[in-house]
């Protein structure tokens, strides 16, 4: 069975909006933006264009005669932890911590160094 695409429920100046990020939507981020999307890493300053595409984007499914660059600003605007909100509705099973898809950014580190260590000789 599929699994069903998140949905994140806002209320904007009165009207209730549903956004969802879909599979459609994050392939015109990877188009616009590359594919590992790493303007949206986090510990960097956020892209603030793409943040609103992002929304733009995730409006057009349920709301797409109103999905303009306008509302998408106004709805990031009154709520800058819309995008985070957004992500974790769409990614439910990928963990806070982490900076990308892999897990821990730390223990990856440690797992490369030690692949990159000389190996021991054995007599």
């Amino acid at each position: 069975m599929a699994k069903k695409i998140g949905v994140l429920r806002v209320e904007h100046e009165g009207k209730d909006y549903r956004l969802c990020l879909t599979n459609t939507a994050i392939g015109a981020l990877q188009d616009a933006y590359g594919l590992d999307l790493k303007v949206f890493q986090t510990g960097q300053v956020p892209h603030f264009g793409a943040l609103v595409l992002t929304i733009k984007l995730a409006l057009q499914r349920y709301h797409p005669d109103e999905a303009t660059t306008e509302l998408a600003d106004d709805i990031l605007g009154a709520d800058r932890l819309i995008f985070g909100k957004l992500q974790k509705v769409t990614f439910p099973d990928v963990k806070e911590d982490s900076n990308e898809a892999g897990g821990n950014r730390k223990k990856r580190r440690a797992a490369k160094k030690k692949a990159n260590r000389p190996k021991k000789k054995t007599s």
